[in-house]
């Protein structure tokens, strides 16, 4: 069975025989007490990675998006979310939170919540308007750049701080993905970070990022200065060769070159029948959910260790569907 349901991008493994032994797999303390040996230095390197003051480990995203709402949202402010942001985001805003454009007049700063890239529709949202209207109110923008993190320039991302200026950016992502590695980062300038640092719940509720996972991270970002720019390369090959049979095929259903490649067409029982069609054949891919309707969509997740051959077979597995559906 070939697998296209995997979001491991950049093909990043960590196995026990990869990493460090650790005489601890966890020191028994919150982050507030003691965390796991390297995270400072992964912290550090996230930071310059990111191009920020500061970065924070977190246990998951959402363990992220709790610290920054308890730590940043006032009482008056009001937390607007875009339509496409990610449902871990809308769970840690809770009750408070307000679709985007949904303003009140008494509202005091804007906490404007969007995702950095949205792999369904094949863009990214309008994030230097976002931006402007959050700074404006003297709010804060928070972006979840997971989908995107590890296959920017360098493997920063769609996000970089460079571009905004004043302080107003918060970035949280996993490095689940592109890094293979399942522990977020908050990203932020020094006194934003202090205060989540400060407030954080998690850091003194909840167990801090194992050591196999710190090492794992450190193992990841290794990589990613070796020879991420190469696993990008090659991801972008497989990407683009993809397209290119999806193309003939008329079956491709969104823009750009993002790993996660939806089939155009078949949705609800059609998606439903291809998705089986395609197993039969021994091409396993993903049955999700357009990003309108939630109808059931057929997806495709491309990633650097997929051959052309695998590739190919994905391709002609289609096409025999096509065929079959003329008839």
């Amino acid at each position: 069975m070939i697998d296209f349901t995997s979001a491991l991008y950049l093909g990043m493994e960590h196995s026990s025989t990869s990493l460090p032994a650790w005489p601890h797999l966890t020191q028994g303390k919150p982050a507030a007490l003691e965390s796991a040996p390297g995270t400072s230095r992964v912290e550090e390197e996230l930071a310059r990675l990111l191009g920020c003051d500061r970065a924070m480990l977190a246990p998951s995203t959402l363990h992220a998006f709790c610290d920054v709402f308890a730590a940043v949202a006032g009482p008056r402010d009001t937390i607007l979310l875009d339509g496409d942001a990610y449902p871990i985001a809308r769970l840690a805003a809770g009750c408070r939170a307000r679709p985007l454009g949904e303003q009140s007049a008494q509202a005091g700063r804007q906490l404007i919540v969007a995702d950095g890239f949205l792999p369904f529709r094949g863009c990214s949202p309008p994030i230097e308007k976002y931006s402007r209207a959050a700074q404006r109110s003297g709010g804060l923008l928070i972006v979840d750049d997971t989908q995107a993190f590890g296959l920017g320039p360098g493997g920063r991302g769609a996000m970089d701080f460079r571009r905004f200026r004043g302080g107003h950016v918060i970035v949280v992502a996993s490095m689940a993905k592109a890094f293979g590695v399942p522990v977020a980062v908050i990203g932020g300038n020094g006194k934003t970070m202090a205060r989540l640092e400060e407030l954080s719940f998690s850091r003194v509720h909840c167990s801090p990022p194992s050591a196999a996972v710190v090492a794992a991270a450190l193992r990841a970002l290794e990589i990613n200065r070796r020879c991420g720019d190469e696993l990008r390369e090659t991801l972008r090959g497989n990407v683009a060769e993809f397209r290119r049979g999806l193309s003939q095929l008329g079956l491709v259903a969104v823009r750009g070159r993002f790993p996660v490649q939806p089939i155009r067409g078949g949705t609800g029982p059609e998606a439903a029948a291809l998705h089986e069609f395609l197993e039969k054949r021994g091409v396993n891919a993903l049955l999700g959910r357009t990003s309108g309707s939630g109808a059931a969509q057929v997806v495709f997740v491309l990633t650097a260790r997929h051959s052309l051959a695998q590739l190919d077979a994905a391709v002609d597995a289609l096409k025999s569907w096509r065929g079959r559906a003329a008839l």
